[in-house]
């Protein structure tokens, strides 16, 4: 605002030398500009004081602009540019001081030198009444500006609020992000993760630099490009830890469709429960004692081997062994003894088939065998 001062100053002198006034006279046109000028850039003066003096400046622009230009009411424009660059201060004090400057002027010089003010006879005749009208209408243009920076202030203290608020949503999801008791992870379009979660690098051993620069891929250790499809959908996944072991997880997906789509993705790690199904699948269809498949394992198993050798004309043997005079070793020496034989005695039927054999403990001594081919 204070350069603004300055350049009307210098501006002015030019008009006034252009209009053929003397290098003297129109320095004394702009030197209330120029001292305003000078106050203005004062910082020890307070912004109070120098806000007031640069209005003064600018406003005196205008009427010297007036005065050099015989009154033209097209001079007269310029106050109204002023005001409205006063409007920038957003403060009461400049619009109050345009008008009373305004309406002042324009009655006194009106009264003085009536012909430096205004260039028709109605004003020469009532330079007081013509002053309110002008002041009047300045008035009014300063009525608009405040309640545009009224409007301004209010738009301003509405995007403030939006602000705070989406500082302090992003702050509350940033908080439930890194302290979930899940690991949580952030991935975008093309699979990859983009932030992850302090839950996420415990559950998986991998350090949050080297997740940032992995995929789903790299985690699950997937063949096949792995893209969440479903949006709040579940799946059970392996994955791969740092130190090469194998766990499960239960990924959860949640699309999020903005300008760059992404997924919030959230892992549960499900190894122990993963294990458990394993042992008890395993102790369903095994028996617990020699860890050979049992009964209703091998009636599957045999079932399915019937029907293949049936499809292509493959032969099967099926095979029936007990153990002769196992019950007296049950009886003399107890059960505890002939489980200590019953083991061996499966890891040595083991050890000679083939590959492509079944072996099944049928129940107490009895074994069964399924040679395909």
């Amino acid at each position: 605002m204070v350069w603004f001062v300055w350049l009307n100053a210098i501006g002015l002198g030019l008009f006034a030398l252009a209009r053929g006034n003397s290098i003297g006279h129109s320095l004394v046109e702009v030197t209330p500009i120029t001292a305003c000028a000078i106050a203005a850039g004062m910082p020890r003066l307070g912004r109070r004081v120098r806000t007031g003096v640069v209005a003064i400046g600018l406003l005196t622009s205008s009427s010297v602009l007036v005065h050099l230009w015989d009154g033209q009411i097209e001079a007269h424009f310029y106050f109204f540019v002023m005001v409205t660059v006063l409007s920038i201060y957003e403060e009461w004090f400049p619009y109050l001081l345009g008008v009373a400057y305004v309406v002042v002027h324009h009655g006194v010089a009106g009264v003085l030198d009536p012909t430096s003010v205004y260039n028709h006879s109605g004003a020469w005749a009532n330079p007081w009444e013509w002053a309110a009208i002008h002041g009047g209408f300045i008035a009014a243009l300063g009525v608009a500006n405040i309640t545009t920076w009224r409007m301004n202030e209010d738009l301003r203290a509405q995007n403030a609020r939006a602000h705070r608020d989406t500082l302090a949503s992003e702050e509350r999801f940033r908080s439930a992000f890194d302290d979930a008791p899940i690991g949580m992870a952030l991935v975008d379009a093309a699979g990859r993760i983009r932030r992850a979660n302090r839950r996420l690098t415990d559950l998986t051993g991998h350090p949050a630099e080297r997740l940032l620069e992995m995929s789903l891929d790299d985690l699950a250790g997937a063949k096949e490009p792995w893209r969440p499809t479903r949006d709040d959908g579940e799946e059970e996944r392996r994955f791969k830890r740092a130190d090469g072991a194998t766990g499960w997880c239960l990924w959860q997906h949640t699309f999020v469709d903005e300008a760059e789509p992404y997924w919030i993705c959230q892992f549960v790690d499900i190894s122990r429960r993963k294990q458990a199904e394993s042992q008890l699948s395993h102790r369903a269809n095994h028996d617990p004692l020699t860890g050979l498949p049992n009964r209703s394992l091998f009636d599957r198993g045999l079932a399915r081997s019937l029907s293949d050798a049936r499809a292509d004309g493959g032969r099967l043997a099926v095979t029936f062994l007990d153990l002769d005079d196992f019950k007296l070793i049950n009886d003399s020496l107890g059960h505890e003894a002939g489980d200590h034989l019953l083991t061996p005695v499966a890891d040595r039927l083991r050890r000679v088939m083939r590959p492509t054999d079944v072996l099944a403990r049928f129940g107490g001594d009895e074994f069964t065998f399924c040679f395909e081919n």
